[in-house]
């Protein structure tokens, strides 16, 4: 089958980031989720929500009537193999499935970008951040790509010598970036992440200014910066316990996963007092 993408190009720089481009991407992701998207499911009967409309968007990878059941079947899969050293990390995934799916009857849709992180963003004008990389977007809930972007965007797009990088996993995964492998620039430490309050600070800001959380999206913080890591953890457990793949990448790829969870609570409450705030109107 042939298919063909028509796309345009995008003129500027990845963000390198700083602060203030950091603030920027996050008005972005704000924007974005603001806006009133045809199909999403508001006030559909239930087992109808998500569906969409004609012309409404379609499904994001991370679309929670998708993505949780198949974490936890995964996660089922291999729950006799998991290792005793595993069982805390095992166990972080399979509880953080079970709170977002427990909240989805409180927890607007909109579209979402997927990966919204500074290697995803051009700097297009002097006040304007541009996302591209888009095949991971749709349908889904705003509060995990939140999550998302406030983690991954303590990685920088374009690392100098010692700097911290990130890579993704491969397209046709269906993963966003926090479900990467090792970048080969830099090593494992280069991919690692520790909290940063100015970079949260202005991710979360920035998004603020556009888009307000709401009180479960607020409660459910802590589990939505660390779903991308349960999400791709589930992939990667089977893949490590049930297919049997080893080495030296797969080694990488827990340790990045084990580094998000143990920073989440820590990244969720630098970001919890800017997510509260934002403009009394938003559009």
């Amino acid at each position: 089958m042939w298919l063909t993408l028509a796309t345009t190009f995008v003129e500027g720089p990845l963000l390198r980031p700083t602060l203030a481009q950091l603030g920027m991407l996050g008005a972005a992701l704000g924007r974005l989720h603001a806006l009133e998207v045809a199909g999403d499911g508001a006030g559909a009967p239930e087992g109808e929500a998500g569906r969409g409309l004609a012309g409404g968007p379609g499904r994001a990878a991370w679309y929670p009537e998708e993505a949780i059941p198949g974490t936890l079947g995964r996660l089922d899969a291999v729950a006799t193999l998991v290792p005793d050293d595993w069982q805390p990390l095992y166990a972080q995934f399979r509880s953080t499935a079970r709170a977002v799916q427990q909240s989805l009857g409180a927890l607007p849709r909109g579209v979402v970008h997927g990966g919204a992180w500074p290697g995803n963003a051009v700097q297009s004008g002097p006040d304007t951040v541009t996302l591209i990389d888009w095949e991971t977007g749709g349908l889904g809930l705003p509060v995990l790509d939140l999550g998302n972007s406030l983690i991954e965007s303590l990685l920088d797009a374009e690392p100098s010598a010692g700097a911290r990088s990130s890579t993704g996993v491969p397209s046709s995964a269906g993963v966003p970036s926090s479900a990467g492998v090792p970048s080969s620039a830099g090593g494992p430490a280069a991919w690692l992440v520790e909290p940063d309050e100015g970079r949260v600070a202005a991710v979360a800001g920035g998004y603020a200014s556009r888009r307000v959380l709401g009180a479960a999206e607020r409660a459910l913080l802590p589990e939505a910066v660390r779903f991308g890591a349960c999400y791709a953890g589930a992939i990667h457990l089977y893949e490590a316990l049930a297919e049997r793949v080893s080495g030296t990448s797969m080694d990488a790829r827990l340790e990045r996963l084990r580094n998000r969870v143990a920073v989440s609570e820590a990244i969720a409450r630098l970001a919890a007092p800017h997510v509260a705030g934002g403009p009394e109107t938003v559009r």
